[in-house]
């Protein structure tokens, strides 16, 4: 992937225009020169990420566009046609894997999440080293199948989906709105990723914020269980259980309370909520050196190692999780489909054989990538641990995987 910027600089502003040429020969070896196959037109392109916004090596949102600056879906690298796309920059995780792991265990358990593409980024002449091409969470029928809304679906049917709400940080500027359930003294901070919270009519806010409170309302009563009232009713409850095994396995720090997905299709196509799709799972499998989330009881149990029964110290895990974990039914799902995933998808020898594919695949491109950046054997936060060579940190997240399966099953 070659942009070029012109000069321009690009911060997490507004996206700034540029060029982007991308050189892609399936199975054989692509070098700079080489004539620009896979695409070669317009973009713009902005830094995106908040932590990880610090690093030198910087994670980028690009929109494909035409000649008049409008955006235009096209096919990046055999992934379906969008205008959508994150450049994301694993530079912490030295495996170069540990979100792609996350998001590639999403989908083969029959779930929505981005699809992958590793690449490698120069940027205005400056080899950046290896990058994982992704799709932007957004509707579209090849990645968060569900209707439109448009911007006069102001009544009826149309008007109750499709949506598409991030659980996160909030806001500077006052687009999403806090829950009206709080953790200790925190609310959630809800936003409408799609459409964007700024393009929302008047009606469409309000009907979305008074889905998620009766949504809320349910969790929150004495009768959230009943099957005909409760949860059941308004949720498609494998996708909260699908969500909440990734997380477990990864043991992902911000799952439930960061970057964490809601959709909800309109009411003629179910119109229940779903949870995913599942994103940005870098500080996970074992990458992390703190847990921000001192463990409470859950169930009566200590639960210790499970996110789910963690209370945040800066942002907290919204209070309906702690619900849907306190009633049997849900955690019997939990249980039965966790002990029908580790005989396939959550294999361990499965699971090591896709990492040690991973593993050969960047082998080469992993030391141009360690030559631009020399942190391998180097504190990076919050490292959990620090190898000295590619393979060594491999060898560490495969171990980990095992430990992590072996602790769960117990």
């Amino acid at each position: 992937m070659v942009i070029e910027t012109g000069g321009r600089v690009v911060t997490e502003g507004g996206k700034v225009p540029a060029r982007m040429g991308v050189i892609d020969h399936p199975g054989a070896l692509n070098t700079l020169g080489d004539v620009f196959d896979g695409y070669d037109g317009a973009i713009g392109i902005r830094v995106r990420g908040s932590s990880s916004a610090g690093f030198p090596k910087v994670s980028y949102t690009v929109e494909t566009r035409d000649a008049d600056g409008g955006d235009t879906a096209v096919s990046l690298l055999g992934l379906p046609k969008d205008s959508d796309w994150v450049l994301y920059a694993p530079y912490s995780d030295k495996t170069l894997m540990r979100d792609v792991l996350a998001l590639t265990l999403a989908r083969a358990m029959g779930n929505y999440a981005s699809r992958h593409r590793f690449c490698e980024l120069v940027l205005d002449g400056d080899y950046r080293g290896v990058y994982v091409l992704l799709e932007m969470p957004e509707r579209a029928p090849h990645r968060v199948d569900m209707a439109q809304v448009h911007a006069e679906d102001l009544s009826g049917d149309a008007l109750t989906g499709g949506y598409l709400i991030d659980i996160n940080h909030q806001e500077q500027d006052g687009d999403g709105w806090l829950s009206g359930y709080a953790v200790v003294d925190q609310r959630p901070y809800y936003a409408c990723a799609d459409p964007a919270a700024a393009d929302l009519q008047p009606e469409q806010r309000a009907y979305l914020e008074g889905a998620v409170d009766a949504f809320e309302a349910t969790l929150a009563g004495a009768r959230y269980a009943d099957v005909d009232s409760g949860y059941p009713h308004q949720l498609e409850v494998g996708s909260f259980v699908d969500y909440l095994l990734v997380s477990e396995v990864a043991r992902n720090v911000d799952a439930y309370r960061l970057s964490a997905y809601m959709s909800k299709a309109r009411d003629s196509a179910g119109g229940r909520w779903r949870m995913g799709p599942v994103w940005d799972v870098d500080l996970a499998f074992g990458n992390v050196d703190y847990d921000g989330h001192p463990t409470v009881p859950l169930q009566g149990d200590p639960a210790e190692g499970l996110q789910i029964g963690s209370r945040g110290v800066e942002l907290l895990i919204p209070f309906w999780w702690r619900r849907l974990a306190a009633d049997r039914a849900f955690v019997h799902t939990v249980g039965v489909r966790y002990q029908s995933l580790r005989r396939g998808v959550l294999a361990s020898d499965s699971l090591v054989t896709w990492v040690r594919a991973t593993q050969a695949q960047l082998q080469a491109p992993a030391a141009r990538n360690f030559a631009r950046w020399p942190v391998l054997g180097v504190y990076v936060w919050p490292n959990g641990y620090v190898g000295q060579t590619y393979n060594e940190e491999v060898d560490y997240l495969v171990q980990w995987l095992r430990h992590r399966l072996d602790w769960l099953d117990a």
